[in-house]
C-alpha cells in the first residue's frame, strides 16, 4: 500500500510541470516544510517551500548555491555551529536574490557535507552576476555557483514528492 501511495504521488507531482501560474517576484508567500532522514544510505534534511508547488514551470532556471561543510558530524551533518553559519549565509543569499527579485529561494538540502540552496529565476543573467559579485567564499565558506535551464523544476519536484508523502523522519 505505501509503495501504491508513493508511487501516485510521484505521478501527480510529476504531472506538475508546466503550470500556467506567474510567479510574482520577490515571493512572499511561503509555507516550509522540513523533514530529515536517509537517502542513498546518508543522512538528509530538506527544508522545502511547499507552496511554490502552485507555480512549477513559471521560471526557467534552477540556481544552485553549494557550500561545502567544514566540521561536518561524522554521519556528514552539520554541527550546531555550522548549521548557525548555514543559516547566516543562506539569510545572505535569500537577501541578494529573493528579497530583491532576482530568484524565488526554493529548498535548503544539507547531507553528505554539503549544504545546497536551491533558487528558480529566469533573470538567468543577474543571478549570474550576482553570484560573481559574491565571490567563491562567503563567511570563510567555500561556495560553487551553478545555473541550469530547468523548466520542469526537476529538483524541486523529486524532493517535494518526499515532504508530501512523509518518507522521511
Amino acid at each position: 500500500m505505501k509503495k501504491s501511495l508513493s508511487f501516485f504521488l510521484l505521478l501527480c507531482v510529476a504531472g506538475c510541470g508546466g503550470n500556467a501560474n506567474k510567479i510574482p517576484l520577490p515571493f512572499k508567500d511561503s509555507k516550509w516544510e522540513l523533514r530529515t532522514g536517509t537517502h542513498d544510505k546518508k543522512a538528509i534534511q530538506v527544508r522545502l517551500n511547499q507552496t511554490l508547488i502552485n507555480f512549477v514551470g513559471s521560471l526557467n532556471y534552477e540556481a544552485t548555491v553549494s557550500v561545502t561543510l567544514k566540521q561536518p558530524l561524522p554521519d556528514g551533518m552539520p554541527n550546531e555551529n555550522e548549521s548557525a553559519a548555514l543559516k547566516k549565509i543562506g539569510d545572505r543569499l535569500v537577501g541578494k536574490l529573493d528579497q530583491t527579485g532576482l530568484a524565488v529561494f526554493a529548498m535548503e538540502i544539507q547531507s553528505d557535507k554539503k549544504c545546497d540552496l536551491i533558487f528558480y529565476t529566469n533573470k538567468k543573467g543577474a543571478v549570474n552576476r550576482a553570484f560573481s559579485e559574491m565571490g567563491s567564499r562567503i563567511d570563510d565558506y567555500q561556495v560553487d555557483y551553478k545555473i541550469i535551464r530547468d523548466q520542469k523544476w526537476t529538483n524541486y519536484k523529486y524532493f517535494y514528492s518526499f515532504v508530501i508523502s512523509k518518507g522521511w523522519n
